[in-house]
């Protein structure tokens, strides 16, 4: 167990309790180290850890650059596959993009059919009656055209006694005053009618205003009363119209969606009325910064599953061939679209309301 070195190993003796001998022996040792222990194993254990390091560092980065190169592919290949579901989903919202706009103008399709009836019916009963006032007054002005003819004639007359008794028989046989008074009726009765149809007309170029998209200030009670105009017919005289309009300012807005969304709410409402009669109220008021508009009706109401789902499109409580359920969640875009919302109250046997809550002025 000496340690590996050279030594000097001396001798000294002496004989029993004699003195000790001044001679003294001495030999050189030298302890060799063990293999392990010698610089050039130490040399060949550093070379070969370093070899080790080496080798597994070299593994390493293979690895590395293999999981790089892997890696590499797996992104390219997942990038390809996130881009063509990126493709797909685009062509997707396309295609639903479309068929939103396809059920949006089926909708407005189907909305313009039943308002050209009843535009065609509001105007028919005014042109009618003018029609009937103008037979009238052709027959009236051709009894009177009589009377004129024989007047211009009474010159050329050779007895204008006998011609002067003779027109005022006419006179009185045609009853001259009571044939101006009914000239004058049927004359007020054709201006009557004719104002009805410019206010019918005007109503409808109020409601169908094409503003291009563009928000710009307008007057919602014009687009509300064009809106009632527009339902005239329906109202057929059992459905009374109280309107309770505030001061309100103008209102930055696209109103021709606007009017969608009133005619959406209203004709609902009258359709909610049936065949009863009954009051739809509607009120509008400004309350910091926002203007409200109330739609109310007496009709049977609404249990709670449906108010929660009525805005949901295709969702319709009506016969199938009816409806098609996407009136209210269009409006709900649009008022969305104005920044706005839509409160709906309604108890069964109590009515509903519809209640448009909109910014007065532009963000």
């Amino acid at each position: 167990n000496i340690p590996h070195g050279k030594y000097t190993f001396r001798v000294q003796a002496r004989l029993g309790d004699q003195a000790w001998g001044e001679g003294e022996k001495s030999m050189r040792v030298i302890v060799k180290p063990a293999f392990w222990q010698t610089w050039w194993f130490r040399i060949l254990v550093l070379l070969t850890v370093v070899g080790i390091v080496w080798t597994i560092y070299q593994n390493s980065v293979g690895n590395l650059k293999r999981n790089k190169r892997l890696l590499e592919a797996t992104v390219k290949e997942r990038t390809e596959d996130i881009q063509y579901q990126k493709d797909q989903l685009e062509k997707t919202v396309q295609e639903l993009k479309a068929t939103q706009a396809q059920l949006v103008q089926s909708e407005k399709m189907a909305s313009l059919g039943q308002l050209t009836a009843g535009i065609a019916h509001e105007i028919n009963n005014p042109v009618n009656f003018i029609a009937s006032n103008v037979e009238a007054l052709k027959l009236d002005f051709a009894d009177l055209q009589t009377l004129l003819d024989r007047i211009d004639e009474l010159p050329d007359c050779d007895n204008p006694q006998r011609c002067l008794e003779e027109i005022n028989q006419l006179s009185s046989s045609l009853d001259v005053t009571l044939l101006k008074n009914e000239i004058r009726d049927l004359i007020g009765g054709v201006e009557r009618g004719a104002q009805r149809t410019k206010d019918i007309v005007s109503g409808l170029r109020t409601f169908s205003r094409d503003n291009k998209d563009k928000f710009e200030l307008a007057n919602i009670h014009e687009g509300l009363d064009s809106t009632l105009i527009i339902l005239g017919n329906k109202l057929k005289g059992r459905i009374q119209i109280r309107k309770e309009y505030g001061e309100i300012p103008e209102v930055y807005c696209q109103i021709s969606k606007l009017n969608q969304v009133f005619l959406n709410i209203i004709n609902n409402a009258i359709q909610a009325i049936n065949e009863d009669e009954g009051l739809i109220t509607i009120s509008t008021k400004a309350v910091e910064g926002q203007l409200q508009i109330s739609i109310s009706d007496t009709g049977p109401g609404m249990e709670e599953i449906t108010k929660k789902r009525i805005f949901e499109p295709f969702y319709t409580t009506k016969e199938v061939g009816k409806g098609t359920g996407l009136g209210l969640s269009i409006s709900y875009g649009i008022v969305e679209h104005h920044r706005g919302k839509i409160q709906v109250e309604s108890k069964v046997g109590k009515g509903a309301t519809f209640t448009l809550i909109l910014p007065i002025a532009p963000a």
